[in-house]
């Protein structure tokens, strides 16, 4: 017989675990990398709302949120779709990676990527802030 656990703080829809009968954590359909990258990612993205403004920092993390689900996937795909189409007026680029980082929160096989990119912009982020820091 399966039985389901939570894992940490994480809505029920993306990190419920199944656990197998052999008691080992994992049963055959259980993607262990989507929940490790789940969890890179809300690290990545906690450091990223850090940095950001107070009031763009507090929507961020309602979007966040999973009861958002129903704002973040259509302010995401129009954020995708403004990126890609960045050559228009008022549109930019900045657009694409923003929308990317929030559909990411519902779409499993985008988490890994984007962690990663995320991890190479924060070294990079700070790699650039210990050079500035030395010069002072």
């Amino acid at each position: 017989m399966e039985e389901q656990r939570h894992l940490g703080n994480a809505s029920p829809a993306s990190y419920l675990m199944t656990v197998g009968p052999a008691g080992n954590g994992f049963s055959a359909g259980t993607n262990h990398v989507s929940v490790e990258s789940k969890a890179e990612l809300d690290r990545h993205l906690e450091w990223v709302q850090s940095k950001l403004p107070s009031r763009a920092a507090s929507c961020v993390q309602w979007l966040r949120q999973p009861s958002s689900i129903f704002w973040r996937v259509p302010i995401s795909i129009a954020l995708i779709l403004g990126g890609i189409f960045s050559f228009l007026p008022v549109l930019g680029i900045w657009m694409l990676p923003l929308g990317l980082i929030l559909i990411a929160q519902d779409v499993p096989f985008l988490q890994t990527p984007l962690a990663r990119a995320l991890g190479w912009v924060e070294r990079k982020w700070q790699e650039r802030k210990a050079r500035r820091d030395e010069v002072k």
